[in-house]
Parts: structure tokens; sequence; C-alpha cells
């Protein structure tokens, strides 16, 4: 048999094991949840490349300002930023959570 403090201790190593799974699982149900909210920004953004490029100007003054921001080009290069500014938001909430967790952990 063991005794009172024996089992306490035991029961205590059981729940932070508990706990720390639990973590882990939130920490990738957070990860996968921003992930997912970026895809479909982008494949939002994406559906409406059409209308973008649609939307044409014939005017001079349209093509003064960058080669890659011609009409024709204006939506894709709007979908890349996008892209690379979402990309950059889930590494940070990556960065961000795994912070947060070792903080909790100490």
């Amino acid at each position: 048999m063991r005794s009172t403090n024996e089992q306490l201790q035991e029961v205590l190593k059981r729940s932070d094991g508990i706990r720390k799974v639990r973590a882990v699982r939130r920490r990738v149900m957070s990860t996968a949840v921003g992930a997912c909210i970026c895809l479909t920004l982008l494949i939002v953004a994406g559906l409406h490349l059409p209308a973008l490029s649609a939307a044409q100007t014939d005017s001079g003054a349209a093509q003064y300002g960058s080669l890659l921001l011609t009409t024709s080009n204006m939506g894709y290069v709007v979908v890349g930023v996008l892209a690379f500014l979402l990309g950059i938001f889930v590494a940070l909430l990556c960065l961000y959570v795994k912070k947060h967790t070792e903080m909790k952990r100490s």
C-alpha cells in the first residue's frame, strides 16, 4: 500500500501530464485555426482577382506608377502581397503562442 503522500504525488503527476497534453492541443488548434483563417482570406482575395483585372482604365496616368501595377497585373500583385502578409501573421502567431506557453510553464 502506498502512503497518502505517495498517492497525492501520483495524482499531481498525472494532472500535470493532462495539463501539458491540453496545452499542446490548444496550441496546435489555435495555430491551425489561424492558418485556416489566413488561407480563407487568401482564397477570397484570389476569387476577387478577375474583378480587379476587369476594372481596367485606359488612361496613360495609370501606367506611370510602376511596371508591376499595370491594370492587368494589379490583381496578382495584390494577392501576392496579401499572401506574404498572411504568412508573416501566421509565423508571428506561432511564435506568440510558443512564447506564451513557455511563460506559463515557468
